[in-house]
């Protein structure tokens, strides 16, 4: 016996819903995917940046080296204030507060540097990100914080 149109269009709608929620489930993975990847981009890309503009610094090409600690700033500002909770939140600030050191914004990197040093894990992160507020603090003759 044949089905009627009734029964055609009950199962058409149940293959069809279960085909669609496949594909939002997929759609979703590769959103987060994306997402993850982007986050990622970000993170690489100020970390090659701040060793590029080192490598400017150390070849005597102030410059570039300035033009690269920018980009740096730029691309670790980018992943501290979109993922703010995630677990490279910590280098992005600390990355962010180098690169405002060596352009010499004192003040915006001792904001930037305190906030790292209260969030960065114990040990050679956090010792790294109190140096730099020391010297960004010594900067703007802020001597009794500088010698904390």
């Amino acid at each position: 016996m044949t089905a009627g149109p009734a029964a055609r269009a009950r199962r058409h709608t149940v293959r069809w819903t279960a085909r669609g929620f496949c594909a939002a489930v997929r759609l979703c993975g590769c959103a987060l995917l994306v997402q993850g990847c982007a986050y990622y981009n970000g993170m690489y890309n100020a970390n090659r940046y701040a060793k590029q503009a080192e490598r400017s610094e150390r070849q005597g090409r102030p410059g570039e080296a300035s033009d690269r600690w920018r980009l740096a700033a730029l691309h670790a500002e980018s992943v501290a204030v979109r993922h703010p909770r995630s677990r490279w939140a910590d280098d992005a600030m600390l990355v962010r507060g180098r690169a405002l050191v060596h352009l010499q914004s004192w003040n915006s990197a001792v904001t930037v540097l305190e906030g790292a040093v209260r969030t960065a894990p114990a040990g050679e992160q956090r010792l790294e990100a109190r140096l730099n507020l020391g010297r960004a603090n010594l900067a703007i003759h802020r001597y009794p914080e500088a010698r904390r």
